[in-house]
């Protein structure tokens, strides 16, 4: 994920789309283990960029395990009672949407305990694929959506 594109992508596409609409753009997983300081230096910026918008969020996973999400909310916990596991996690509050590339209609171990009510969108492209045309759409979509969270 440390390509041109990439670059791209965090340094062009996401800031016009994110700004336009006032989404904040987040990082669940660990960055630290991208090996590449342009695109780190990229998503920082983009993360500081966008701190203050307040529609919604948008999560970039980046070397996202669910495993290391749950142990590191654990490790961090002063207690195990599950709110306080749950307030550890890296991403913190329930999903509205979960979007997943590649050619799999499944979100596997993705985001588990995030995306009971998320709407699901899967895009028959790989990540590098990608348009803002694609990515318009489906905030669209998502907009004229009427939730119901299980009820």
């Amino acid at each position: 994920m440390c390509g041109r594109f990439s670059l791209f992508f965090f340094n062009e596409v996401l800031p016009d789309i994110l700004i336009k609409n006032n989404y904040r753009f987040c990082v669940a997983g660990d960055i630290s283990l991208v090996n590449s300081k342009p695109l780190t230096l990229a998503v920082d910026k983009l993360m500081t960029d966008t701190a203050p918008f307040n529609k919604g969020k948008f999560y970039v996973c980046i070397n996202y395990d669910p495993i290391e999400e749950l142990n590191s909310a654990i490790m961090s916990s002063e207690s195990m009672d599950m709110e306080t596991v749950l307030k550890n996690l890296y991403v913190k509050e329930p999903i509205d949407i979960c979007l997943r590339t590649g050619f799999e209609n499944r979100i596997s171990a993705f985001l588990p305990l995030q995306n009971s009510y998320a709407e699901l969108y899967f895009i028959k492209k790989y990540f590098p694929d990608i348009q803002i045309s694609d990515l318009e759409e489906v905030i669209n979509d998502f907009q004229n959506k009427h939730r119901r969270f299980g009820k």
